[in-house]
């Protein structure tokens, strides 16, 4: 799947109004910018609304659809709209598009990720949202790398680092998941699991790995951002901390090629500006809160790709869209579930002019093809688990009502009810253990 780029840059023009411009596109450019009305005050809104916390219930995807539209009114207007859905005709069918955001410190941190089309046949859909477009890619930054990484067969290295604090997540149990579902790729793909704690870190990091993946926190004092190492007596505030700087410059030394940050806030510019000054080829960060699933089923998918030769582009595209489907399953208390804005959390950089960060050799076509596969194959699973969820539903309401019967009858009560409140309870046992054995993290 070859990828053209549609490149929109934007940046503020005075208190109240932006400039936006089509540098280039397949459908052409722009020659001067539009202007724009776009108060600082309503940006910061819908900003506070994408970052903060909430789950896949109904009506969410309404206000999440008119945040984006509001969103497309600043950097999508009518002209920027009509190059956007001219490039997609004019590209071959089977290609997809790049969408790069050129944008100033004003913009940057916004939550783009979740911009809407209104030119699209069927609105209040899922199908606007520009970031779950099958056939675009949408990242961040002016393409000033090249590529020159080489086809390689060779298996490649990911370093896993896992930070630990008071009321986070246990590092190692992420950790033994991701090495579970990268088992297909295992001859190409190493993970290596390092405690963002161990003091000897900055030493084994800068051991080649071509991807470094982190798992914890990140956040910014008068010092600048960073990412914590250690806290597990005390509040992250307090942690052990390793500045965005110091990492940047040993990623630089381990040749990595991609740094995923799966971490509060961590694609923040302040927290991001040192990778890219330093020549990381991408960066993945979060826009405010992102779920424990959501992450493992995000990297999961996108690791998987890649180690078989997809670009980066088809295996973010593959990431978001999986999560999408998956958004559906509630969770239980042992299997989280993901939140049904996960998909646009993530926030890419990239400033290499080329998603191919891992050339493999035409012959793993064919595994990029079993991997898709087996991505469908789940998001297929994901539906029977939606279907099994409303049978449980429906066998819980049951039950509830035959226990109201037998509590206002009370010795009076039919056996037939007895029984049948005996049989509701073992099928709902029944299908709750189906759904535990379906899920997988």
């Amino acid at each position: 799947m070859n990828f053209y780029d549609f490149t929109l840059r934007a940046w503020q023009f005075d208190d109240s109004h932006i400039q936006v411009m089509v540098h280039s596109s397949p459908d052409g450019d722009m020659q001067k910018p539009v202007i724009v009305e776009c108060e600082p005050a309503q940006l910061n809104t819908l900003q506070r609304y994408a970052e903060s916390e909430w789950s896949g219930k109904s009506g969410d995807y309404d206000k999440i659809i008119e945040i984006g539209k509001q969103l497309a009114e600043f950097i999508l207007p009518p002209s920027v709209a009509k190059l956007l859905e001219g490039s997609l005709k004019r590209i071959p069918f089977q290609d997809g598009l790049r969408v790069r955001l050129c944008l100033d410190r004003f913009l940057i941190d916004r939550p783009w990720e979740f911009l809407y089309r209104t030119d699209v046949d069927d609105e209040e859909t899922l199908s606007g949202f520009i970031a779950l477009n099958p056939r675009i890619s949408l990242v961040r930054g002016v393409p000033n790398l090249t590529n020159d990484f080489q086809l390689s067969a060779d298996r490649q290295h990911i370093a896993f680092v896992g930070a630990t604090w008071l009321d986070g997540p246990k590092p190692e149990n992420a950790y033994q998941h991701l090495v579970a579902a990268l088992k297909p790729v295992r001859d190409l793909f190493d993970v290596r699991f390092l405690s963002a704690s161990d003091e000897q870190l900055e030493v084994e990091l800068m051991k080649q790995a071509e991807i470094f993946y982190y798992l914890g926190h990140t956040d910014l004092d008068d010092q600048g951002a960073y990412m914590i190492k250690h806290s597990e007596q005390t509040s992250y505030q307090s942690a052990n901390r390793l500045y965005s700087d110091q990492i940047s410059d040993i990623l630089v030394r381990s040749r990595a090629r991609l740094a995923v940050f799966a971490a509060c806030n961590s694609g923040k510019w302040k927290f991001v500006r040192p990778f890219l000054r330093s020549g990381l080829p991408i960066f993945v960060g979060t826009q405010g809160i992102v779920s424990i699933k959501g992450t493992a089923v995000f990297c999961q998918t996108l690791f998987s790709l890649l180690a078989v030769g997809a670009s980066f582009d088809e295996a973010v595209i593959s990431a978001r869209q999986r999560l999408r489907r998956l958004q559906l399953i509630p969770g239980t208390e042992s299997v989280p579930a993901t939140e049904s804005r996960d998909w646009g959390m993530f926030m890419v950089y990239m400033p290499i002019a080329d998603g191919t960060v891992f050339p493999r050799p035409n012959e793993y076509r064919f595994r990029q093809r079993t991997i898709h596969t087996a991505i469908l194959t789940a998001s297929e699973e994901a539906e029977e688990i939606r279907k099994k969820q409303e049978i449980l539903e429906a066998h819980k309401k049951r039950l509830y009502e035959r226990e109201l019967q037998k509590a206002e009858y009370g010795m009076s009560t039919d056996p037939s009810i007895n029984i049948e409140i005996d049989e509701i309870t073992r099928e709902i046992r029944k299908v709750e253990q189906q759904i535990q054995e379906m899920i997988s993290y």
